[in-house]
């Protein structure tokens, strides 16, 4: 069970953030106005909590 400290200390918690990117050529590209490549991106943040 993580500690309390995150709470707490909320303006020194430390964050980890992942961005992705993949570009996405779907079978079929150009054929029923699907478009030549697609762009998918996602975003994720999480503040660290410590065991102590």
């Amino acid at each position: 069970m993580a500690s309390s400290y995150n709470t707490a200390a909320s303006g020194n918690a430390n964050q980890v953030t992942v961005y992705a990117c993949y570009d996405w050529r779907p079978p079929l590209a150009g054929f029923l106005l699907i478009p030549k490549t697609l762009t998918l991106r996602a975003v994720i943040t999480e503040a660290l909590q410590y065991q102590q």
